[in-house]
């Protein structure tokens, strides 16, 4: 596995159009890898886009080790502005009862019980249901959220987006679906319960929309010391 960090350069046409079109930002990733075999899907690669004040990364969790000469002529700077590492030497210093800041983009949804919408799903709207979702399932993704005395968890919800955009529709031609994806990000303070099922958080995910920037989970070490 690999761990990709790419800076992207904001000023350009390209990166704004790829910010604003999840979609777009997917198949730009992939196309940082070579195409699969014949009849074999794509693997499973995570992406999320951080924004802070003067900065907007994407990072990026893939198999293999991309290159991205391509996407670099269209969102980033002058110069090469990714870095890649192994991400495997972090797995392996996974123990239970390590406590780790991480931060995760996720959908938070739930299923919708009206017979009239059955098996639909809805979006979690407010910090507190957003923030359930995840407490809820921590227990079977290998951790849980540290505890602050009566603050309650070490949990916020830092920022929350919501993106509007045409989904291609597989099953039909030319034809595209209107997709809207909440997307929260989750900054806190977690210890490790389950090492094994820990590491398959990492690397698979959490919830909905990993197609879309969703479900990245990564970790630093809670002391500020890089991981």
């Amino acid at each position: 596995m690999f761990l990709t960090k790419f800076e992207i350069n904001t000023a350009r046409r390209g990166a704004r159009f790829l910010l604003g079109n999840p979609q777009a930002m997917h198949a730009a990733v992939l196309s940082s890898f070579p195409p699969p075999p014949l009849g074999q899907e794509n693997p499973r690669v995570l992406w999320r886009v951080d924004r802070a004040e003067h900065r907007v990364s994407l990072y990026v969790l893939s198999p293999a080790e991309p290159d991205m000469s391509a996407l670099n002529e269209q969102a980033g700077w002058a110069t090469n502005t990714w870095a890649t590492r192994e991400y495997e030497p972090l797995l392996r210093r996974l123990e239970e009862g390590q406590l780790w800041s991480f931060r995760l983009h996720a959908n938070p949804t739930k299923q919708s019980m009206d017979p009239a919408t059955k098996g639909k799903r809805f979006a979690h709207v407010t910090p507190k249901q957003q923030m359930q979702w995840l407490l809820d399932r921590a227990e079977r993704r290998g951790f849980h959220v540290e505890m602050s005395g009566d603050a309650g968890p070490v949990l916020e919800v830092s920022s929350r987006t919501k993106d509007s955009f045409g989904r291609r529709d597989p099953n039909q031609e030319g034809r595209e679906s209107a997709v809207t994806l909440v997307r929260v990000q989750f900054d806190g303070l977690l210890r490790v319960t389950d090492v094994g099922r820990f590491r398959e958080t990492l690397v698979q995910g959490v919830g909905r929309g990993k197609a879309y920037g969703c479900g990245l989970m990564t970790i630093a070490s809670a002391d500020g010391r890089p991981s």
